[in-house]
């Protein structure tokens, strides 16, 4: 036929691609083949109907562990806060959830618990969660000492995909205790700039000079986000860094910072 005109294009309304999508990715979460089935529940999840709640939900029963990993960032695509109940017992590695969820009601693996928690940032990033305790739950995990530290980082990551306001404070703690492991410290950094509170600015100057690499190439690429033409004195640190760290990709990170930045 002829060729769209300009900016008009024919588009199937949501409704009917879900009509026809939805049906087969069911069948697909049932594929032989793990990373079929994978794939099919994020799909599920970006497809964005609200009944496929209870269908992801049983890929965390998969016998492969990344079919079970997708499940807790399927229900973050998806949206909806019906899921953040069970994504929260996940990663809490409740009873509940080792009674549902895994095999003889042993742990709930690490990853699963992160990928439940980023799934919980997920639905936050999408709309308004301050009505149920997501946000009590992940700072709470922040604050333990973990076994494991997917079950620190999976928390961490999701209050700074969530912009959480209410987790600035915890995670400056964090981020500036340097008893906690470098890799976290790091990602706490990382999240701190995605929540836009330009009052962590000098923590993160401060960080710049810390002992651990991926302290500093964090704290750089925070201070890339928050930063503006008119903080000189963070430009000013940035070159610093460039020129005196003796690591290259430290360097590239906080000449990205300056590109971000800009002016």
């Amino acid at each position: 036929g002829d060729a769209p005109q300009g900016d008009v294009v024919n588009r199937a309304p949501v409704q009917k691609i879900q009509q026809q999508s939805i049906p087969a990715l069911k069948a697909a979460i049932e594929d032989k083949f793990y990373d079929t089935r994978a794939a099919a529940s994020i799909a599920l999840g970006k497809a964005g109907a609200k009944d496929m709640i209870a269908a992801i939900k049983k890929t965390w029963t998969d016998e492969h562990k990344q079919v079970r990993e997708s499940a807790g960032l399927a229900l973050g695509l998806l949206g909806e806060k019906d899921a953040i109940a069970d994504l929260v017992e996940v990663m809490k590695n409740s009873p509940k959830a080792r009674k549902e969820y895994s095999k003889d009601g042993k742990d709930i693996e690490y990853r699963m618990r992160a990928f439940a928690a980023i799934g919980i940032g997920l639905i936050g990033a999408r709309q308004d969660i301050s009505d149920t305790v997501a946000v009590k739950e992940l700072l709470s995990q922040v604050k333990r000492d973990p076994t494991n530290e997917d079950e620190v980082v999976g928390p961490i990551v999701a209050l700074g995909i969530m912009k959480s306001k209410e987790a600035v404070p915890v995670l400056r703690n964090y981020v500036n205790d340097e008893e906690n492991a470098a890799r976290l410290r790091s990602y706490a950094a990382t999240s701190l700039g995605k929540i836009g509170d330009t009052s962590v600015i000098p923590d993160l100057m401060k960080l710049l000079s810390d002992k651990h690499n991926p302290v500093v190439q964090s704290a750089a690429i925070a201070l890339g986000i928050l930063a503006t033409p008119e903080r000189a004195d963070v430009s000013t640190a940035l070159q610093k860094l460039i020129k005196g760290n003796p690591d290259q990709v430290t360097r590239h990170y906080a000449t990205i910072a300056l590109g971000e930045i800009g002016g």
